[in-house]
């Protein structure tokens, strides 16, 4: 993980002003770390628990609470019942784990679209192997209805997240190119 105390914000003249969270940034640090790192490193730690299973490429379709087990569709279209004291749902935006919730007494649901998504960019390393920005720092590029951030990775690169509306002449729609 990559430590870092405060943003870089990116000016549209190109100006930069850093900006700390705290005055201890000893105490008040965040950490930027590898989605698929750290993925990888919670499966290895389950892993070593007997108790635990995972079920990759499948596609959950339900869940009964008061049994808590859990059905799935594998990769081959098979059905596959799955039970356990703790279910760590992970089955997005349209969650059948939500939807069994959803169906029980006294439950309290809404859900909202937002006019924004994301694209998620890349900054290679330098030619050196090292960053092209600040290391120690989200950057931030706000421009308005729209904006973009950055966060180092361990490798030398910038994992950058695009926040754009998904409708209008400055929009997820206009983007037709990879570039």
């Amino acid at each position: 993980a990559i430590p870092f105390a405060g943003r870089m914000m990116h000016s549209p003249e190109g100006e930069l002003s850093y900006h700390q969270y705290s005055h201890d940034p000893t105490k008040d640090t965040l950490f930027s770390i590898s989605r698929s790192l750290l993925n990888k490193r919670l499966v290895e730690l389950a892993a070593k628990d007997p108790s635990v299973s995972f079920h990759f490429d499948h596609r959950c379709t339900s869940m009964d609470l008061r049994s808590k087990s859990i059905s799935f569709v594998d990769h081959e279209g098979k059905s596959v019942t799955a039970q356990g004291q703790t279910v760590l749902a992970t089955d997005g935006a349209y969650s059948a784990v939500r939807q069994s919730m959803v169906k029980t007494d006294r439950y309290d649901y809404s859900q909202s679209y937002i006019e924004h998504g994301y694209k998620e960019l890349h900054i290679p390393p330098g030619k050196d192997g090292k960053h092209q920005l600040e290391r120690g720092a989200l950057h931030i590029w706000p421009r308005g209805s729209f904006m973009m951030i950055a966060l180092p990775n361990l490798d030398g690169s910038f994992t950058c997240t695009l926040f754009f509306p998904f409708e209008g002449p400055e929009s997820i729609a206009t983007l037709t190119t990879r570039e």
